[in-house]
């Protein structure tokens, strides 16, 4: 519900896929280091994104830092080209091997045609996550925590992974 959004319902817009390097380990190392790269598509959208990924496991807590830069491009000929900065801060506590709970905080600065940036917009809201063999899930609903009349006043993100 938001100036941003046409209509209250859910919609289908893009789908990605998702590479994850790990350069050192969180749990073993001082500070556990990955390289994210992903490249997303759908209906009149290209999006690229890079993302420095910082964690630290520490007993049953984790804490995790990801500095985002993200391209977009927009409309039905790609013409709209967009950029974006972006930070995550997250904090979970391990209940289990397989169950985790905790808090993110997610921070945007979007760079309209890469020439001048928006507002600064928050996001804050908790996170499940779900691991198994082979496979993973997390679940997030985000509320926005800043004054903005053109952004979403909330989101749901629902990744899912796949061990390798």
């Amino acid at each position: 519900d938001g100036a941003s959004v046409d209509n209250d319902r859910a919609e289908y817009r893009d789908s990605a896929v998702e590479v994850i390097y790990n350069l050192t380990n969180p749990v073993e190392d001082l500070l556990g280091v990955a390289l994210y790269g992903e490249f997303a598509g759908g209906d009149e959208l290209l999006k690229l994104e890079g993302k420095l990924i910082l964690q630290k496991d520490i007993g049953p807590w984790t804490f995790a830092y990801n500095a985002i830069v993200e391209s977009e491009w927009e409309g039905q000929d790609y013409q709209e080209d967009n950029g974006e900065f972006a930070q995550t801060f997250g904090i979970s506590y391990n209940f289990s091997p397989e169950l985790s709970a905790g808090f993110e905080l997610l921070h945007e600065i979007e760079i309209e045609d890469w020439d001048e940036s928006q507002d600064d917009v928050l996001y804050l809201g908790p996170n499940l996550a779900y691991r198994a063999k082979g496979w993973w899930a997390t679940v997030t609903p985000l509320f926005l925590a800043t004054d903005s009349d053109n952004e979403a006043k909330y989101q749901t993100r629902l990744i899912f992974g796949i061990f390798f």
